[in-house]
């Protein structure tokens, strides 16, 4: 089976009702979604196809680049993955440009116990974390589920 036919049978997003309301408003918050264990790839595509369009994305590890004025939504993955200087960076290109990009970051692993050992910044997981999603698979696509898997 192909990854991405299997996408939205596979995936289950805890917020996506809400998601799917505030886009249908024109709105978006800020929102962290937690993988659990699930491919990147798999939830961006999952994603994409419930934000604003056009959408900007950036891959972590890696440089990160700031979304342009075109795009309405910025997807950045992994954040776990953002160095301590790519971390103060967002921070502060958030500060600063606020509510105009609405940013959705998937993260590989959670990022509490990172805050909380002092290798992300409290700040900006707050800033991340408005809305906290969990993508889990879904138990009756098992098959799907399984090719998601990382």
């Amino acid at each position: 089976m192909h990854l991405t036919n299997i996408v939205d049978d596979a995936i289950e997003l805890s917020e996506d009702r809400l998601l799917q309301r505030l886009r249908s408003q024109g709105l978006i918050a800020n929102v962290l979604v937690s993988s659990h264990g699930l491919r990147l790839e798999a939830i961006a595509a999952f994603l994409m196809k419930r934000l604003p369009m056009p959408v900007a994305t950036t891959v972590l590890p890696g440089v990160l680049s700031f979304p342009d004025t075109a795009a309405r939504t910025w997807l950045l993955w992994d954040v776990a993955q953002l160095s301590p200087a790519q971390q103060r960076e967002l921070a502060d290109w958030m500060e600063v440009r606020g509510g105009r990009y609405p940013v959705v970051s998937i993260s590989s692993q959670p990022l509490w116990p990172l805050v909380a050992g002092g290798r992300f910044l409290v700040d900006l997981y707050y800033r991340l974390n408005t809305i906290l999603c969990e993508a889990t698979a879904r138990s009756s696509y098992d098959e799907g589920a399984a090719a998601c898997r990382s």
